[in-house]
């Protein structure tokens, strides 16, 4: 009897093929995973590292942060440098515009002082140079004094005798000795040929009387006089001997302004003099000015302060006198000589 065999595959055999398959594809993809964790570990290494150049980043600049600052201190510089560059074109345009005008004038004694025989004049100069004479320079020059003797004509030299004192050395002092009685003292500036010099700036004039005995240091009104009989608004006219009458805010030794105090006491030395209606500053270095007074008997005060407003020490410093201020008397005001160094108003 024939047997027939009958074939039937064995599936034990395929799928053990397809399982080993499997586990070879499950192996290299395990590989593969493995391969690519570790690329993966090395990533976060490599990001870590980059994690970390940040941190260090802001320490490393510590240049940044000096670069920071540098650009923030640069700026500053040259803010500076800007605003000096500013200060100075502005002193420019201010000296450009806002010039000095060249004046010469007497500093000491002043128009209307009361001197004695032998006295010391000072003189001073705004907007010009003072040199010794000899080499002419536009702007310079040298001061003489006339005394009773009028101005020489510009363009024309200046003589030398005993009316026409010269200070080629370019001095700014001299002892004067004048005989006793009033004399007009002109003083003029030249350049450095002694060549008078145009135009009134270059010109100042005062009168003062020569008292044998006349304190050297002294203050006084020139008017009104004691006693007399004024309408309510009148003219003050002061005078300084052997004191330099300047503005207010520096403080300097024979210097000061005046103050006239209407019914009122001195103030005492070192203390500051008040300003109000009782108390009139001349801070601009004033010698007159106008006062308006009530009708009937008032007694005005004249005191040196320094350039502080405060008070000096000495009678020198002070003049008083009495007046009578009545409704219809005549208005007595002040007719000035022409004159480039008087300075005029009341400043409050």
């Amino acid at each position: 009897m024939a047997f027939h065999r009958q074939f039937r595959p064995r599936p034990a055999r395929g799928f053990r093929l397809a399982f080993g398959l499997l586990i070879i594809l499950t192996f290299a993809l395990l590989l593969s995973a493995c391969g690519s964790s570790g690329e993966d570990e090395a990533v976060p290494t490599q990001v870590a590292t980059l994690a970390a150049e940040p941190t260090v980043a802001p320490t490393e600049p510590a240049p940044e942060p000096t670069a920071t600052d540098e650009p923030t201190a640069a700026p500053e510089v040259a803010e500076t440098s800007e605003m000096t560059a500013t200060t100075e074109s502005a002193a420019t345009e201010s000296s450009a515009t806002e010039e000095v005008a060249p004046r010469v004038f007497f500093l000491r004694p002043t128009d209307h002082a009361v001197i004695p025989l032998t006295s010391t004049v000072k003189m001073g100069a705004e907007g010009l140079t003072v040199q010794p004479s000899g080499e002419i320079v536009e702007g310079s020059g040298h001061m003489h004094i006339m005394v009773d003797s009028p101005f020489i004509a510009a363009g024309e030299v200046i003589p030398k005798d005993e009316t026409h004192l010269h200070f080629g050395d370019g001095a700014l002092e001299a002892e004067l000795a004048l005989t006793p009685g009033p004399h007009i003292l002109r003083l003029q500036f030249a350049d450095g040929a002694h060549i008078a010099l145009e135009g009134e700036q270059y010109q100042h004039e005062i009168a003062v009387n020569v008292v044998e005995g006349a304190p050297e240091q002294s203050v006084r009104f020139v008017m009104p006089t004691d006693g007399a009989t004024t309408a309510p608004s009148f003219d003050v006219v002061m005078a300084a001997t052997g004191l330099v009458v300047e503005p207010s805010g520096e403080i300097r030794d024979g210097a000061g302004h005046l103050h006239i105090l209407v019914d009122t006491e001195f103030i005492a030395p070192g203390e500051v003099i008040p300003k109000d209606e009782q108390h009139l500053h001349f801070g601009s270095g004033q010698l007159m000015g106008t006062v308006e007074l009530e009708p009937g008997d008032h007694v005005l005060r004249l005191q040196m302060a320094d350039g502080a407003h405060i008070a000096l020490d000495g009678d020198q410093y002070r003049a008083e006198i009495a007046v009578t201020v009545v409704e219809d008397a005549p208005t007595a005001q002040v007719m000035f000589r022409r004159t480039s160094g008087w300075r005029g108003g009341q400043d409050g």
